[in-house]
């Protein structure tokens, strides 16, 4: 019996076993296989599945749930995710109109990711805080070397996120990006700066 074929109702159940952002894979992959899901998942093709998947979990979540931190889910499978895994993600949220919500995000442990990943972010118009550092919150040191993320692709986004909403405030870059800061780099972190400033708050200096 393939699992596609089990009501909504139990595939929402088992998937509540899962923390969120591992219940918004398997939400995805009952659409279709990441690397198609952008392209197909426009309202009318999202799966039913897929979309009560989603919904049930953040209305399983505390009442203020804002947050999609990558650091719950299992490392091993985290180190695996590509840009298509996660940005289908963002994507699925997107479809079920709930991007809104988001106000943090946490790339955490998601080592195999160039960037390309975090477009639809861009979309995301109450978005405060953005984690690429690819660590969890209550990670030790960080390492130099994991760090795959390609600068063109990450700062490229995140400027036009600023440039469209200006609500960004906290920005933690990877480290790589801030030992010999490009000049994109350091106009994006003023261009940071002055968002935060206009909005009466204070840069962290990310």
């Amino acid at each position: 019996m393939n699992i596609q074929h089990l009501p909504n109702e139990t595939l929402t159940k088992i998937a509540g076993y899962l923390t969120f952002p591992s219940q918004a894979i398997v939400a995805v992959a009952l659409t279709a296989p990441s690397g198609r899901f952008r392209a197909i998942a426009d309202e009318s093709q999202l799966r039913e599945a897929s979309r009560a998947i989603v919904t049930s979990a953040v209305a399983g979540s505390c009442d203020d749930w804002d947050t999609v931190d990558f650091g719950e889910v299992e490392p091993s499978l985290a180190a695996r995710l590509s840009d298509d895994d996660v940005e289908s993600v963002f994507v699925c949220l997107l479809r079920c109109e709930l991007g809104h919500r988001v106000r943090s995000v946490f790339l955490a442990g998601c080592t195999g990711v160039r960037g390309e990943c975090i477009r639809p972010l861009r979309h995301f118009g109450n978005l405060l805080q953005v984690d690429l550092r690819l660590v969890g919150r209550k990670s030790g040191a960080y390492e130099t070397g994991v760090c795959s993320l390609e600068e063109d692709s990450v700062i490229g986004t995140l400027n036009r996120h600023v440039r469209t909403w200006g609500c960004l405030k906290h920005v933690l870059l990877p480290e790589k990006f801030l030992l010999e800061p490009s000049n994109a780099t350091q106009q994006f972190l003023l261009q940071l700066s002055e968002s935060v400033e206009r909005c009466g708050g204070v840069c962290s200096n990310c």
